[in-house]
């Protein structure tokens, strides 16, 4: 098979002044263009602009096309280059933000005071579509990470020690947050009086107690998984600290 033909650019080359209308004859002209001066750059790129605008929505349908016929291999293309680049992304990405902080931070206040209500909603359903996944999660890294935690707690109380105390002065003793804490205390309550207690009063068995020492669940659902309310449960917890179980 001949190889096709390639144009070049004499005009380039000799300095003469032109446009971006030269390069040979034939089909090829355009496409297999070698000159790399300014005005032929400038040429191809206005040219591949006009065909993307002219041929929109073919060239979409074409890579949809492609990308669902190729979506494992795209996939898998994709996670070979991210593991052997991984290091030169994490650096170019550094180097971005760092150039680009304020730009980015302005962005993002800007998508979020548009869209507030939007995600606000998708977070709630996230969280109350994964909640048994989070809490699993929180307390599985709370557990493995127990001392660290409380030493970093440690570290930023001494450090913070009297901007801490203030801080939290400050928000006992405005008359909303004394109302808010009231309410909040008030709805608690009464939410931990309305769990029914069916089996209140029955002898506490062994997988009774497993349960209430299980750090799976929550005080709520410990109740309604025994059938017992709320006091009765906290008081079984304290109960079963007393004699040296491993309550979670």
């Amino acid at each position: 098979m001949e190889p096709r033909p390639k144009a070049r650019c004499k005009k380039c080359r000799s300095g003469i002044d032109h446009e971006y209308t030269h390069g040979g004859t034939g089909g090829y002209a355009y496409q297999y263009h070698q000159c790399r001066c300014e005005i032929c750059i400038e040429g191809q790129r206005n040219r591949s602009r006009d065909y993307v605008e002219r041929n929109r929505d073919a060239v979409a349908e074409r890579n949809r096309e492609y990308y669902e016929a190729h979506r494992d291999a795209i996939a898998e293309q994709k996670r070979r280059w991210h593991a052997a680049n991984r290091d030169a992304i994490r650096e170019r990405q550094h180097e971005y933000y760092d150039a680009n902080r304020d730009a980015l931070l302005e962005r993002q206040h800007e998508y979020y005071d548009a869209n507030r209500d939007a995600l606000l909603e998708r977070q709630r359903r996230w969280h109350a579509a994964n909640r048994d996944a989070i809490r699993k999660r929180h307390r599985e890294y709370n557990e493995a990470n127990r001392d660290a935690l409380l030493e970093q707690k440690r570290r930023y109380y001494d450090t913070h020690r009297e901007t801490e105390g203030a801080r939290g002065r400050k928000y006992r003793n405005d008359p909303d947050t004394r109302e808010y804490l009231r309410r909040q205390a008030r709805k608690q309550a009464q939410r931990r009086k309305s769990i029914p207690g069916p089996r209140n009063g029955l002898p506490w068995t062994p997988a009774d107690d497993a349960i209430v020492c299980d750090g799976e669940y929550s005080l709520v659902e410990m109740c309604y998984r025994l059938g017992r309310s709320y006091p009765a449960v906290s008081g079984r917890r304290g109960t079963l600290r007393q004699r040296g179980e491993d309550v979670a």
